[in-house]
């Protein structure tokens, strides 16, 4: 009777580890978030086309707040993403507080966007994203550009 019990508990652990595995296999996202907890991706070839940009615009709940075309507003808001290419995170769903969208004459280059909520609630950190990436920086650098393009910040939804 002992033997069956051992018997049938083994069965049930090796069918809840095969399944499992299944079930984390079949998820698109299991092998970039093993892979993020490392390093993260590297999204430098993506950032450096916010360069490109002759406007931006800015947008908060799907609304334009504001259409940026200053060169040098325009250099600064790219130069946020583009001095942290390293160490993003893909996850489904990343909702910013703002959105910024580049764009040369009429043709979208990119989308990227801030927040100031991160996981943890950690007061000193933001959270910079692109598309479905993330990564949190320092509060400190994204309160600089949100008061530098004279955003509300922290913007609480």
């Amino acid at each position: 009777m002992m033997m069956f019990r051992i018997a049938t508990c083994r069965q049930w652990a090796f069918f809840l580890i095969v399944g499992s595995a299944l079930v984390l296999c079949s998820c698109d996202r299991t092998l970039e978030w093993v892979g993020a907890v490392s390093s993260g991706n590297n999204l430098s070839e993506e950032l450096s086309r916010l360069g490109r940009a002759n406007r931006v615009v800015v947008m908060h709940d799907e609304k334009t707040i504001t259409e940026v075309s200053d060169k040098s507003s325009i250099r600064a808001i790219a130069a946020l993403f583009q001095r942290h290419p390293q160490h993003w995170v893909a996850i489904s769903g990343v909702f910013a507080d703002y959105d910024f969208v580049f764009v040369n004459n009429d043709t979208e280059l990119a989308s990227v966007g801030i927040s100031k909520d991160v996981p943890g609630g950690d007061e000193s950190r933001s959270r910079i994203s692109y598309g479905d990436y993330y990564q949190p920086i320092s509060a400190a650098e994204v309160a600089s550009l949100a008061n530098r393009l004279a955003l509300k910040w922290p913007n609480h939804r």
